[in-house]
C-alpha cells in the first residue's frame, strides 16, 4: 500500500550527512576491500551502528564488520561479541567501477531491497527483507505460535536465501543458504543439546548455477564440548 511504499523510500534515503542517523540510529561509515589490487579488485562501502545493539537471535542471517580483519562475516548461532560492528545502513558492493550488490542492513539484519548484478550491469536477482526475513519467505511456527520453527525462503517461487530451521526449545538446529533452488555453500547442523554448538558441516556448491550436481562433503565434525 501507499503507506508502506512511503516508509521503504524513507529508508532507502541516504543516511543525514549531518548526525548520520539511519532508521533513528547511530552510525559510522566503513570501507572493506578483496581480492587483488587493480580495477579486478572488489570494494564493499556500508554502514554500522556507532553503539552496539543485539541483532535478532532468530533472525536467519546476521552480518557484522570485523574491523580487526576488515572483513563483513555472517555470524554463527549465538550473541555477538560488544566489539562486533553490527551493519545498519546502505550497502554497495563494487568491482571495476560497476555495482556488483546493492542493500540494507537494519540491526545487522538484510533489510527492504537488495539487488545483485553481473559484471556488465545484468540484475541478476531482487529480494525484498523485513528485517533479516525474506518477504516472500514461508515462515512456521510451534502450535501455539509463539516460538519460530523454520524460515523457509522463496523468490518468485524458488528457494533463494537464508535458511534456518529451529528444535522445539527455540535453538538452533540447521543453518544454510538456498541459491537457485539448490543448496550452496556451508550448511551447518547443532547439537540438540548443547546451545549453539555445532554438530556437523556441510559443503556444497559455492554457486547453485554450477551444471553439474555433486553431493555434499562433511567438512567438520564436533564433539559436545565443540
Amino acid at each position: 500500500d501507499k503507506a508502506a511504499k512511503d516508509k521503504e523510500k524513507d529508508a532507502q534515503r541516504k543516511p543525514s550527512k549531518r548526525k548520520k542517523l539511519f532508521l533513528g540510529e547511530r552510525i559510522k561509515r566503513g570501507f572493506a576491500k578483496s581480492g587483488p589490487k587493480g580495477r579486478n579488485q572488489v570494494i564493499e562501502v556500508f554502514y554500522y551502528l556507532k553503539y552496539f545493539r543485539q541483532p535478532n537471535l532468530q533472525a536467519p542471517g546476521r552480518y557484522y564488520y570485523d574491523s580487526q580483519k576488515h572483513k563483513i562475516f555472517k555470524a554463527a548461532a549465538g550473541e555477538l561479541d560488544p566489539s562486533a560492528k553490527v551493519l545498519h545502513g546502505p550497502y554497495k558492493k563494487m568491482q571495476n567501477n560497476k555495482v556488483l550488490e546493492t542493500g540494507f542492513y537494519a540491526l545487522g539484519t538484510k533489510h527492504l531491497r537488495w539487488e545483485r548484478y553481473d559484471k556488465n550491469g545484468v540484475l541478476l536477482s531482487k529480494t525484498h527483507f523485513e528485517m533479516g526475513f525474506p518477504r516472500d519467505a514461508n515462515t512456521y511456527y510451534d502450535a501455539s505460535h509463539t516460538m519460530l520453527q523454520e524460515v523457509v525462503p522463496y523468490v518468485n517461487g524458488k528457494l533463494e536465501g537464508d535458511y534456518v530451521r529451529f528444535t522445539a526449545i527455540g535453538q538452533r538446529e540447521w543453518t544454510g543458504q538456498f541459491e537457485n533452488g539448490r543448496r550452496v555453500g556451508t550448511w551447518t547442523n547443532y547439537w540438540p543439546v548443547k546451545k549453539n554448538f555445532r554438530h556437523y558441516e556441510y559443503q556444497y556448491p559455492d554457486s547453485g548455477y554450477d551444471p553439474e550436481v555433486t553431493e555434499p562433503e562433511l567438512l567438520k565434525e564436533f564433539t559436545r564440548n565443540g
